[in-house]
């Protein structure tokens, strides 16, 4: 929907299971984007991984943030328990 941020479909938010802290997004063919500064340091220094492409804001919408999908995601959770 117009609401939905990112410039590729069928994303996961997911976190690294040795590194929580580290927030990211993955998509359909295995690319991760860091959400936080976290998941950067975490694909960049602790785990290099050649999946990863940078911050979300390469495939975010125009005037679009991170903040639309966990927020949609949230909502989800709610109504699933």
């Amino acid at each position: 929907g117009e609401k939905y941020p990112y410039t590729v479909d069928n994303v996961r938010i997911k976190c690294a299971a040795d590194y929580p802290d580290a927030i990211f997004i993955i998509d359909k063919n295995n690319n991760k984007y860091a959400i936080n500064g976290n998941a950067d340091i975490y694909f960049t220094k602790i785990n290099p991984d050649k999946n990863y492409k940078g911050y979300t804001s390469a495939i975010l919408k125009d005037g679009m943030s991170d903040a639309e999908v966990l927020q949609i995601g949230l909502n989800n959770c709610r109504d699933h328990k």
